[in-house]
């Protein structure tokens, strides 16, 4: 009998944010910036990915990397995954963006665009350096007890507009049996009126397509 998959807690989370990253790289290449509607919504969708990635952040210095330090001391600097370096190169990018759209001109955007695709090159090589070696030593190290007390700690802190933006990209950057996967392992493990109110908050939440791939999935999990 096949042993149930660990819980993992990188694959899909940055699947989705080198989705939002790399997607907006390639727009930011080809932005008018004379064009306020297309500058004020690219700007709206930047502000969120720049919080997803903070908060990203939070979640690992707050939560995993105590665990990992806790199993393999002095992991996180032996692995090079410390937030400082990349987080610095966020609050630049950020400033270049913000000052192109104070002042939206092709020289600014050009500048931002520049700044943010030496911003995804430091981002992917630093999610790289994160997966699968992290969970992979936590897999060695850690009981399946141990992984779900911190995956509840860090999931019961999440803001439902944030999640509802990770969920957003998961289900446009996830193969079809990770979706039924992770909505399936959360409707075993949740109370149904529990599993009910989630899927009630997403679907006030999410647009209209994401929410029909969304319902797929929970049909194809439950058999309705």
């Amino acid at each position: 009998m096949t042993s149930p998959p660990r819980d993992d807690f990188f694959t899909l989370v940055h699947k989705a944010l080198r989705a939002g990253l790399l997607t907006l790289y390639v727009e930011a290449g080809r932005l008018d910036w004379q064009d306020a509607d297309t500058v004020t919504d690219f700007a709206q969708r930047w502000g969120r990915i720049v919080t997803l990635f903070r908060s990203h952040a939070v979640v690992e210095d707050t939560y995993i990397w105590p665990l990992l330090e806790a199993k393999r001391p002095g992991a996180v600097a032996q692995m090079g995954i410390a937030h400082e370096p990349v987080e610095s190169d966020l609050d630049v990018v950020d400033a270049a963006m913000q000052a192109a759209v104070k002042e939206p001109t092709h020289a600014n955007g050009l500048t931002f665009y520049r700044a943010l695709g030496w911003f995804t090159a430091d981002m992917l090589d630093h999610l790289g350096a994160e997966e699968p070696a992290v969970m992979e030593m936590l897999w060695a190290t850690c009981t399946d007890e141990e992984l779900g007390r911190v995956r509840g700690q860090f999931m019961s802190t999440m803001d439902p507009q944030e999640s509802a933006w990770t969920f957003e990209l998961i289900l446009s950057s996830s193969s079809r049996a990770e979706q039924l996967a992770v909505v399936g392992g959360m409707h075993a493990a949740m109370p149904p009126e529990s599993f009910a109110g989630w899927l009630g908050g997403m679907s006030h939440v999410l647009p209209p397509e994401a929410n029909t791939q969304l319902m797929s999935v929970v049909d194809e999990v439950t058999g309705s």
